[in-house]
This record gives structure tokens, C-alpha cells and sequence, in this order.
């Protein structure tokens, strides 16, 4: 006998009690179907943006919050073309919500259409560890410049959003994200949240295998912060419903729970880090937002927050939801001997990496946005398609010209492991690179270095003039009246302002005046359909 379908309603509701499972911590809590939503008042539900969409977390991720009844909105964004075709795909599902796609180009007109007026922002963006050697300084010299724009448009767009770090390393990142929304006057501690849910998710399902009982009856909680090693601690003392457990069975639970990320890493083979498992943990955390929002009573999360549970300023430990965000945060209460020792450790790594990051916003602005465009050191450098057969040696080139002190590389594609970024800086030259790039794939093609060669040496040329040398001459495609077409190449003399002189062609002789007026006749047409396409 054929099994009947479930009810839409129903199926939606089904899933939502795997990312709202009850637990003694979530007493009260019960799945929320489309008509409870509405019967709440909020029949328009909320608008919600995943920064980082494309990424195979983010892919999961927004099928998840496509199937939350709490949603009407969802904005996807990302610098990845593909993020169109997950469009698309979600546009299929048989849910309430509307989806809509932001693709990143050179300004940020996308990001700040596909922010503006949202009510939860989930950053996922940037690279993510998947070498086990990747260190979380690593990951914030790559993360950090994306995570500083992106909240300088949040300030501006939807400065009441509440915000959901999980770019890594989330220690650093949230305090950056603090004092950027503290530069911009728009900072409420209760609407910036780091996702440490993963840490509870891993402890809670580890700790039931070794119980043999059901990990959406266990609550572990799990505090401090969320990086790879100490600052991540489980008290298992503080278990529901209670369990004990040898001093062996602490140590190992532990340690797992601690470089749990080893095992995926390793698993994936270095190709990425958790995906299908962090994709969760972030759906629950952000239904549980979402919640609150919506005015249900007694939700509880674990989260990295501005705190005063210790003497740093920020913490992850329990936290109640609700409608303006953060509504209390909780203490630790009773620890071990063993927890004891383990939040000394966790406090000394988190305060250095919050100490260091804290200020980092102006770190950051010091290398991605100095004062003017020539400084004493040196010059700042964009270079857009870095990833490509020709951007990759550029950026090569420019790494070792003595000119450039900041080299800024951004690229639509992506690559698994260590970018760029990571590449050049073992490069013993003056250049602060900085990425902005999502997860990578790096082609291993190397055509192109005559390209990149040219590239280089019309940009050297262009450094020499803004530092004041005379003579740079180079022929390039610029606005001109040396013939009756409005752009032309010919020979420019370069300077401190750019282009300061153009030359005429000089004599020809027949062969070369029947050429020019072919190259003209094409470039007529050329010129006037990139006219077109702005003015169209």
C-alpha cells in the first residue's frame, strides 16, 4: 500500500523538530508551524540575508531557512556567479518564502541591496579551515577585510538587524565587528551574536554516543569561544539530564569536542571544513533568533556575545532570546576542578585574540583604506580577477614591486585550502596582501605570463608617475581628441594625476593611413556599444 504524502504544513513542521529539539534547557519551546506564525501577528514573517550563499554551507543553509515559517524574505548573496543558479534552484520549493540573488561586482551596490531593511543577517562569507595547519590569524588576515565592509553596510542599511557571525575565526571577528559598528554609531551589544552552535551541536551528539541515549535529549553547555582547541570547553558537569563520567571519559570528550573540525578536515581530505553539520548548527541557531524575535518566551542558545560572565568583554555562554536580541545572558555557575583550569586556558588564548582583533579595525584600515592614494611607503593596488591563469602571476609581480605596499585581490572564483593570500605573504617584500575571496579552487593552469607581464609593467609604470618620476611614457586606450573617436590608444606621458599629456600619431605612410581608418571604423562600433549598454 502506497504511503500517503504529509501535508506540506506538516513536513515543514517535521523538520523544524530536528532543529528544535526539546531539551531540559528548552522547556516551553514547541514547533512552530506557518499558523501558529501567523497566529502570533507576525503574518509577514522576517527578512533574512545569508552573506555567502554560494559556499557549501551557505547552499544548505538557505534551503533550511527556506523551510523556516518564520521567513518571508531571503536574500542570498555572494561573490561566486553560481549564486543565481541557487536561486533558482530554492525559487522551486513549495515554501513561503521569496528568494532573491545578489551577485558581488565591483562596488557594493548588491551588498547593499540584499541588506537593506533585513531583520537577521547570517555572515558566512570568507574562507573557512580546511588545512589542519591553517591557524585562526590566518583565516582573520583573510576574513577580515570582508567582515569590516560588510558591517559598514549593515550600519547603513539595516542598522537594527540582528547580526550572525560565523565567518572564522568568530573570537576575532565579532569584537572587529563590534568596533566597526562602534565607528559607524550603530553598535548594540545585544544584536551581535557569534554562532558557536556547532560546539553545542558536536558536544550534545559525542557525549549521547557514549550514554547510548537520543543527542536531542542531552544539553551539554559549551562556553568560552569558538576556535579550534582550548577556547572551546564543555562542562560536562553541568549535563542534563545528570550523568557522570571517569576522569578518562572528561579528558577524551573533551579533546574531541575541542578539535572536532580535525576530524571533518581530515575526512574531507583537506578539500573543506564542515559543511552539512555547520549548515545545521546555523539554521537552529537562526530559528532560534527568529523566535525570539517573533515574541516566543524562554529561548536559549549558547552564543559568543559582549559579556560580563568573565573579565572579557566578550564570552560564549547561555544567553535568552528575544525580541530586541540578547535579552540576559547567563553565568557559568559551578565548575570542576578540571572546567576550572580549562577556562584559565580558554580566557588567556580568547583575550589575546580579542585583544588583538579589537583593534583590529583600524589595522584594517590601515591596509585596505590608507588615507589617500600615495603614501610615503608605497601605493595601494587592486587587482580584480586574481584567481585567473594572468591574475595569479600579476599578483606575483606585484608582491615583489617595491612600490606597492598594500595589494588588494578579489576574484569571483574560488579555492579550496590556501589562497592567495596565504601564497604571497611568504614573500619577503614590503606589500600587505589582503583577499576578498570565499573558498577557493586554484586553477593550476600557469598560461598567461606575458599577459601578466604587461599587466605589470603598464601598472609599474603608473606607480612611477604617482611617485613623481619624469618621463613615464606608455601607450594606452584613453580618452582622446587625437582622432574623431572619443577613446583612442596612443602614447601618454604619465604623472603624479594620472594621465598629464597625450600624443598625436605622428606621420604614416599609405599602408598605416589605410589601416587607421579600418581600426577606426571597428572602434566607432566598439565604443558605442559599451555607451549603449550604460545608457540603454
Amino acid at each position: 500500500m502506497q504511503q500517503p504524502i504529509l501535508d506540506v504544513n506538516q513536513g515543514i513542521a517535521n523538520i523544524a523538530a530536528h532543529l528544535r529539539p526539546s531539551n531540559p534547557q528548552m522547556e516551553g519551546n514547541s514547533v512552530l508551524g506557518r499558523a501558529d506564525c501567523q497566529a502570533k501577528g507576525e503574518s509577514t514573517g522576517f527578512k533574512v540575508a545569508i552573506l555567502g550563499a554560494s559556499s557549501d554551507i551557505g547552499q544548505s543553509l538557505a534551503m533550511l531557512m527556506m523551510m523556516n515559517p518564520l521567513v518571508s524574505v531571503l536574500n542570498i548573496f555572494d561573490d561566486k556567479l553560481k549564486v543565481g543558479g541557487v536561486e533558482s534552484d530554492l525559487s522551486h520549493m513549495d515554501t513561503r518564502a521569496k528568494v532573491s540573488s545578489f551577485l558581488e561586482l565591483i562596488d557594493l551596490q548588491p551588498l547593499e541591496n540584499a541588506l537593506t531593511g533585513m531583520d537577521l543577517v547570517i555572515i558566512l562569507v570568507g574562507a573557512r579551515r580546511v588545512l589542519p595547519h591553517q591557524t585562526a590569524e590566518d583565516l582573520f588576515n583573510i576574513n577580515a577585510g570582508n567582515v569590516r565592509t560588510i558591517c559598514e553596510v549593515i550600519a547603513k542599511r539595516c542598522p537594527n538587524a540582528i547580526v550572525n557571525m560565523n565567518c572564522n575565526p568568530v573570537n576575532s571577528t565579532v569584537p572587529l565587528a563590534a568596533e566597526a559598528f562602534k565607528k559607524a554609531g550603530t553598535f548594540d551589544p545585544k544584536k551581535l551574536l557569534g554562532v558557536t552552535t556547532i560546539d553545542v551541536v558536536r558536544a550534545n551528539k559525542f557525549v549521547a554516543d557514549v550514554l547510548g541515549a537520543d543527542p536531542r535529549e542531552v544539553s551539554i553547555p559549551v562556553v568560552g569561544g569558538h576556535a579550534t582547541g582550548p577556547t572551546i570547553l564543555p562542562l560536562l558537569s553541568q549535563i542534563k539530564p545528570p550523568s557522570s563520567f571517569t576522569p578518562e571519559q572528561v579528558n577524551n570528550l573533551t579533546q574531541r569536542i575541542q578539535f572536532a573540525e580535525n576530524e571533518v578536515v581530515g575526512s574531507y581530505l583537506g578539500d573543506r571544513s564542515a559543511t552539512l553539520s555547520m549548515a545545521y548548527a546555523t539554521a537552529k541557531f537562526a530559528d532560534s533568533c527568529l523566535r525570539g524575535l517573533n515574541g516566543e518566551a524562554d529561548i536559549f542558545e549558547y552564543s559568543f556575545v559582549f559579556s560580563a560572565v568573565t573579565e572579557l568583554p566578550f564570552f560564549a555562554s547561555k544567553i535568552r532570546l528575544g525580541r530586541t536580541g540578547v535579552e540576559e545572558v547567563f553565568p557559568l555557575g559551578p565548575l570542576t576542578e578540571f572546567e576550572r583550569t580549562g577556562l584559565k586556558k580558554a580566557k588567556k588564548e580568547l583575550a589575546e585574540s580579542i585583544q588583538s582583533h579589537t583593534k583590529g579595525i583600524a589595522r584594517v584600515a590601515a591596509h585596505l583604506h590608507p588615507s589617500n592614494s600615495q603614501m610615503a611607503d608605497g601605493f595601494k593596488v587592486a587587482l580584480l580577477g586574481a584567481v585567473g591563469g594572468v591574475g595569479q602571476p600579476l599578483a606575483l609581480l606585484l608582491k615583489m614591486n617595491p612600490l606597492a605596499s598594500v595589494l588588494r585581490l578579489h576574484d569571483v572564483l574560488s579555492a579550496a585550502g590556501i589562497t592567495a593570500d596565504l601564497n604571497l605573504s611568504h614573500i619577503d617584500t614590503a606589500a600587505a596582501v589582503r583577499t576578498f575571496l570565499g573558498e577557493q579552487q586554484l586553477e593550476n593552469a600557469i598560461t598567461g605570463m606575458d599577459l601578466a607581464y604587461a599587466a605589470h609593467k603598464f601598472a609599474d609604470a603608473c606607480l612611477r608617475g604617482l611617485k613623481g618620476e619624469a618621463g613615464i611614457g606608455e601607450c594606452s586606450f584613453v580618452p582622446s581628441e587625437v582622432t574623431e573617436l572619443p577613446f583612442f590608444v596612443t602614447k601618454v606621458r604619465l604623472g603624479r594625476t594620472g594621465v598629464e599629456e597625450i600624443f598625436p600619431l605622428g606621420p604614416l605612410n599609405e599602408f598605416e593611413r589605410i589601416a587607421l581608418e579600418k581600426a577606426k571604423k571597428e572602434l566607432a562600433t566598439s565604443i558605442q556599444k559599451g555607451i549603449d549598454f550604460v545608457w540603454k
